[in-house]
């Protein structure tokens, strides 16, 4: 069941309003490969009678109750009235109907690979095939190889291959679109000897340290209770809350930091910076924020419906980039936001730059 990871309101099928679109994170595989779970889709809301078959629409469900985006099989004429079923592109059987007032929208794209998809386009996608720009191969050829079972590694964040023999690694026929390799000393040649193509950054890991990869919130008390001390690969973001500069001194022996650390205060983070390791490709940013915050990972869009069923003033930190819808007022953001801190690019209104730029948190980086 592809289901809507967000709050959203409830809503009606007006299509009544300057700017009737919304925004919400998606999760599940039910709609493979069209969508993939944790994308962000944009729905127009749509009257019934303009709605198709095939449209892919987002509805409410109530037992239990969740936002659902699925593809419009049919509308049925009932005693009690319109109807509509729906089905996952990777299920086998229809969902159960649902009512008129419970279709949101249609949606009309997906934000994917840092910019809008829209739905005609999204629906004309096939297999991704990679294809060098000087490649005389024939792109069909070229589809057969990439879906075969050659050991070709292509569009992952990180590549672990730190269990691996220098023999397996150098057997790696293609690996390409890598954001994070990590090595040992053993297979560190071996990997440079191969075919590789747009890779990130590449880091040999020490023997007996500790790797987190994604996510990973450390907390005082935590800290507080290791036994040994910290040695620590962090690939990703790291974040600290009520940790101590005591702390610091007294459990961390050192930190490679390829990523982000989130610290609620600037004495911590000085710390910190003290117990870093950072080599040739690496880098790291050091951000203060408050230890109470919002957290979105991936891309982030934000509008004035967000910021409104914000009941009191929030942080907020975006690892990826973030689009501000248009009829965002700077009046709410300076109501609604304390810090700000987005990791890529911000695509936003003029009229919101300033407000959101007086808003940024303090960031110290490598």
């Amino acid at each position: 069941m592809l289901s809507v990871a967000t709050k959203t309101k409830k809503d009606n099928n007006s299509t009544k309003g300057i700017f009737p679109l919304k925004s919400v994170r998606i999760t599940g595989m039910s709609m493979y490969p069209k969508l993939l779970s944790g994308e962000q889709v944009f729905v127009m809301r749509t009257a019934i009678k303009d709605l198709e078959k095939g449209d892919i629409i987002l509805v409410r469900r109530h037992d239990p109750f969740r936002y659902v985006v699925h593809r419009l099989r049919n509308i049925k004429y009932t005693e009690r009235g319109l109807t509509v079923i729906t089905r996952g592109d990777a299920s086998d059987a229809d969902d159960p109907a649902v009512k008129e007032d419970d279709v949101v929208g249609r949606v009309i794209g997906v934000w994917r690979e840092d910019r809008m998809v829209w739905l005609k386009e999204l629906e004309e996608m096939s297999y991704p095939v990679y294809i060098n720009d000087d490649s005389e191969e024939d792109p069909d050829k070229i589809r057969r190889r990439n879906l075969s079972n050659e050991p070709a590694i292509d569009g992952m964040k990180v590549l672990d291959l730190r269990k691996f023999k220098p023999k397996d690694v150098k057997n790696l026929s293609t690996v390409t679109n890598i954001q994070t390799v990590l090595l040992n000393t053993e297979n560190e040649q071996a990997w440079k000897d191969g075919w590789r193509e747009k890779i990130g950054k590449t880091v040999t890991v020490p023997v007996g340290l500790t790797v987190f990869t994604g996510q990973v919130d450390i907390s005082g008390p935590l800290l507080r209770s290791l036994e040994d001390r910290l040695q620590v690969l962090v690939v990703g973001q790291m974040f600290m809350g009520g940790v101590t500069p005591e702390d610091i001194d007294n459990k961390v022996d050192y930190v490679m930091l390829n990523g982000h650390a989130f610290i609620d205060n600037k004495e911590t983070a000085a710390a910190l910076k003290k117990k870093l390791r950072v080599g040739k490709e690496q880098s790291y940013y050091l951000v203060i924020m408050p230890s109470v915050h919002v957290r979105w990972l991936g891309k982030g869009f934000l509008d004035q419906d967000i910021l409104k069923s914000w009941e009191s003033r929030r942080s907020l930190v975006v690892v990826g980039p973030l689009h501000v819808s248009y009829d965002t007022t700077s009046e709410l953001i300076e109501q609604k936001i304390d810090v700000f801190f987005c990791s890529s690019k911000v695509i936003c209104p003029p009229h919101c730059k300033e407000i959101l730029d007086e808003k940024r948190a303090v960031v110290w980086r490598s």
